[in-house]
């Protein structure tokens, strides 16, 4: 089961995309590093923006490793945009058990949790009677309730300043589904914000069907966005220091332990007793560039 990345989502209401600005620094010498660093990061975003602004979708056709042919859709755009709620909708059928499985199995190991992290507060009411009487079917019950709403989440709730920020960002969003029936077998999304350095893109979910699973549709794609934006220079993301699925899905593909992490992102910081951070390098792997040039460019 394929998961990667679930915080970038987790926390998109209330955390990461709070603020893409720079904090003020008090040196005027920090001010102008911190405004060349951001007109140079910008620089990727813009570029990116322009070689997918006179196609903002696409369709590629390719064959699993079984040799069944499937197709690879993918739409460029932003996290409140009417077409990516209606891309996360037709998701979360695949999204809820991958997700949910994830969790719960990230939470039995470590129920210390509960009351120390912001995004296992909901569940804090379910722990009061201790570790040893927690009902599990209902710890699963509303991680399904508390994920739901964060993949279904109502963008008209934002206000003006942080409908902003989070256009400020372009994401792409790829499935892939069944040649022949049109059945949704995966999906993955991408990021690109202003902070993120010339070259990088993020990936912030991405789940495959549990039947769909070990045809390869998990690296078909993740090697889509190459073809997409060919000239990007690194693929990173994180994953539950427990889900060792994803982490030998990734290790097989040429992702690699990334040493020196963004730990803090937005106001947020990750804890690095909670996630694994991986990087995929274009200039010291080829494994996804070799399944990128399989995909076959038909619209």
């Amino acid at each position: 089961m394929f998961y990667a990345n679930r915080i970038s989502l987790l926390f998109l209401c209330i955390l990461l995309f709070i603020t893409l600005t720079s904090c003020k620094t008090k040196t005027e010498r920090k001010n102008q590093m911190s405004k060349q660093e951001d007109v140079q990061k910008s620089d990727w975003l813009n570029h990116v923006n322009k070689i997918t602004s006179s196609k903002p979708s696409g369709t590629f056709q390719a064959k699993d490793k079984h040799d069944k042919p499937v197709i690879l859709e993918w739409i460029k755009t932003d996290l409140i945009s009417p077409e990516y709620a209606t891309a996360m909708k037709s998701a979360w059928p695949i999204a809820c058990p991958t997700y949910t499985q994830v969790e719960m199995q990230f939470l039995r190991a470590h129920p210390e949790v509960v009351g120390s992290d912001t995004f296992f507060k909901p569940f804090e009411p379910l722990f009061k009677a201790g570790v040893k009487n927690v009902d599990w079917a209902l710890i699963e019950e509303k991680m399904q309730e508390v994920l739901k709403s964060i993949f279904l989440w109502d963008s008209s709730t934002c206000n003006d300043e942080m409908k902003k920020t989070l256009t400020n960002s372009t994401h792409i969003f790829v499935t892939v589904k069944d040649k022949a029936t049109k059945e949704l077998l995966g999906f993955i999304s991408f990021l690109v914000i202003p902070e993120y350095a010339d070259g990088d893109v993020k990936c912030i979910a991405f789940a495959v069907k549990t039947e769909a699973q070990n045809r390869g549709l998990g690296k078909l794609l993740m090697s889509s966005i190459l073809n997409i934006i060919p000239d990007l220079k690194r693929i990173f993301l994180c994953t539950r220091i427990t889900n060792n699925t994803a982490q030998n899905a990734c290790h097989n593909w040429g992702f690699v332990k990334d040493l020196n992490p963004v730990v803090e992102e937005h106001n947020y910081t990750f804890n690095i007793n909670h996630w694994l951070f991986m990087e995929y390098k274009a200039t010291k792997a080829d494994i996804l560039q070799k399944t990128a040039n399989s995909l076959l460019n038909i619209k």
